[in-house]
């Protein structure tokens, strides 16, 4: 059975090396086919890579007899011929549809409902039940209408008594109307979400992949821990500025924790922080890279397209709002060593010839992308020379490398490592794209039957020209989502049900679906369900819930920050912009960071009493939200309650 096997998987591998050399040849600088055949093909493909290479029956369950393996087989192999049978299908009613009026019969719908059952299978392989199961609610709700019809006969098969109530109930659609948006139409699997992301984000994909490659990890931590390593808490400050810079270029979590982590994780605990500790400040700083500018995640750049924004735009919005998160989580790193005792870090990183080489491989190809980005290529041709440039650059130091002897430099296993690389972005790639496949099918049905657009006017009217209560729906909605999902899922998933509700109440567009990616970011260390943090706890020796909610704790500040845009947009820099309002809020924050994080943490220079613990973040949030003569007040009171500890401090040093 082995024998059979091997030959399979590496097919699948060799088709997973040809998908990231196709989705790099459809983002570069080459002819791009046909919209809806890319579509059609690159989901294809993806599927065919996933049952023959990562997702088989028989790799899923490796301890089974070998007859059963040749079942799983044999299971797979017809779900593959089915699903390219089904997307040849949708293929030839294209090509019919273009030259006259057609219409679906009895074998259209059969063959869309195998199509979208098999993607769903795919996925639920791939990402487990949760979206399956949200895919299914949204595929029933459009035939529990009053009624719905099938080849012209008007069926009402629901008694009044079971007609859904509130938002839920309309009217019924045809099922051809229904198979005809899912399937056969350019808004459900196929719609313009899956050609962002083929055309776009694997090109960022396949560059994330080839970056680990590179060495680029490695010198990334060497820098964090030199630029702070004279800090209270020094390796965790080093670890929030590598998986800061490294995640901002791989936007991928959980591939941030496990690749840092395991350097940084050890290194915080060896100076005194407890594991959850270490690994919460992990998890935070790894999430974070998904809206952290230059690169960001992939999803940045269906917030771009949702928004109707160039990705630099984005980009730009995303610069202040990430270094405002990062210094709530360095400045409750730094109360926490306070708290502990804990000094500078006593070991020095010394910067030499050799890191200023390998920073080459980080700082060549994300200087290529802003570059290109800002010369006015699309995003997916800037991603296809980033990809190039790294490639070059990683040769390059390399092969300097062996010329000055350093026999650690492997030349001669670049091409492996390179070709290594493509196959893992292909693979990445293939699940991105049948994950958007899936969540296709959830918009196709939002479109059709206007729930989401039911939904903005009832929370619209209940909350009374309030801003505030539909933008903490929707952040309850991204982070209870977001639980377990993907980001790309918990976004586009919560984009379908509130972005309506959001764009009603006046608010920007890139505002309010930047309010969105970044609460199904911070999704990924909320509990009960914080994939981010559980991928640390291992590595911190310590209980996943625990270290899940130490992210939080050290994180808890940051969510704060996307109601300050909402309120305060001058913060994007590219929303209702005002010097006046950026300059004040600016001044702001810093300051109620600091008293949010010491209130937490219970200490500053010295313990804080029990009234100044709770005077603090009373103080911090009326500085930010308060009308503006009390913001005045308060920030004066607590920028004095700060001073002074520090006055304090200043005169017991020149005590005699």
């Amino acid at each position: 059975m082995k024998l059979f096997e091997t030959p399979i998987r590496w097919t699948g591998g060799l088709l997973a090396l040809g998908a990231a050399l196709l989705f790099l040849f459809i983002a570069g600088p080459f002819p791009l086919l046909r919209d809806d055949f890319v579509k059609i093909g690159a989901l294809s493909l993806s599927v065919v890579i996933l049952l023959l290479s990562t997702q088989p029956l028989a790799v899923k369950h490796p301890k089974t007899s070998a007859a059963w393996r040749g079942i799983f087989w044999l299971i797979d192999a017809g779900l593959l011929i089915a699903f390219l049978y089904a997307t040849w299908w949708f293929f030839k009613f294209l090509i019919s549809s273009r030259n006259a009026l057609v219409f679906l019969n009895q074998d259209d719908y059969i063959v869309g409902a195998i199509g979208m059952l098999i993607l769903v299978e795919i996925v639920r392989r791939s990402y487990g039940w949760a979206i399956p199961i949200i895919v299914a609610i949204f595929v029933i709700y459009p035939f529990f209408g009053h009624s719905f019809s099938v080849l012209g006969l008007q069926i009402d098969w629901l008694p009044d008594s079971l007609d859904l109530p509130w938002i839920f109930r309309f009217s019924g659609y045809t099922i051809e109307k229904i198979f005809t948006d899912l399937w056969y139409s350019s808004f459900g699997v196929f719609g313009s979400l899956l050609s962002i992301v083929i055309t776009v984000v694997t090109a960022f994909i396949i560059f994330g992949a080839i970056l680990e490659v590179t060495g680029g990890v490695t010198v990334l931590l060497r820098l964090a821990t030199a630029a702070t390593g004279r800090i209270r808490g020094g390796p965790a400050h080093s670890a929030i500025v590598a998986s800061a810079l490294f995640g901002s270029i791989n936007g991928a979590p959980i591939a941030n924790v496990t690749s840092t982590g395991v350097f940084t994780i050890p290194l915080i605990r060896s100076i005194g922080f407890s594991g959850a500790f270490a690994g919460g400040v992990e998890a935070a700083a790894s999430t974070a890279g998904q809206f952290t500018p230059p690169v960001m995640a992939t999803v940045a750049f269906l917030v771009a397209g949702n928004a109707g924004v160039p990705y630099t735009t984005v980009a730009l919005a995303a610069v202040i709002p990430a270094l405002l998160y990062y210094a709530v989580l360095f400045s409750s790193v730094y109360t926490e060593a306070v708290r502990l005792g804990i000094g500078p870090s006593k070991e020095r990183v010394r910067l030499n010839l050799d890191d200023a080489l390998q920073s080459l491989t980080v700082l060549a190809p994300v200087v290529a992308v802003v570059g290109f980005l800002l010369a006015g290529f699309t995003a997916g041709r800037a991603g296809f020379w980033a990809v190039v440039t790294a490639i070059l650059s990683g040769l390059f130091v390399k092969i300097v490398f062996t010329l000055r002897g350093n026999h650690d430099a492997q030349l001669r296993l670049f091409p492996a490592q390179i070709l290594g690389a493509l196959i893992k972005g292909g693979n990445q790639s293939a699940q991105i794209i049948v994950l958007i496949g899936a969540i296709g099918i959830i918009i196709g049905v939002n479109n059709l039957t206007g729930l989401g657009l039911r939904f903005a006017a009832e929370v619209v009217q209940f909350s009374g020209g309030s801003i505030f209560i539909p933008f903490l729906l929707t952040m309850f909605a991204a982070i209870f989502l977001g639980m377990g999902l993907p980001t790309v899922a918990a976004y586009s998933i919560v984009t379908v049900v509130m972005g309506p509700t959001i764009e009603t109440i006046g608010v920007p567009a890139l505002s309010a679906y930047m309010f969105i990616l970044y609460f199904a970011v911070l999704a990924n260390i909320t509990p009960p369900v914080a994939i981010a943090s559980y991928a640390a706890a291992p590595l911190a020796k310590a209980n996943p819930l625990a270290t899940s909610m130490q992210a939080v704790r050290i994180a808890l500040v940051g969510f704060l920050i996307p109601f300050i845009w909402i309120y305060y947009p001058s913060i994007l820099l590219v929303v209702g912009f005002s010097w006046q309002e950026f300059i004040w809020i600016l001044a702001r924050m810093p300051l109620a960071i600091w008293l949010f994080s010491t209130a937490l943490s219970g200490v500053e220079q010295r313990p804080l009493s029990l009234l100044e613990r709770l005077a603090r973040p009373v103080l911090a949030f009326a500085t930010l939200f308060a009308p503006p003569a009390a913001q005045m007040a308060c920030f004066v009171i607590g920028a004095g309650m700060v001073g002074r500890h520090y006055i304090g401090r200043s005169k017991a040093h020149h005590t005699p």
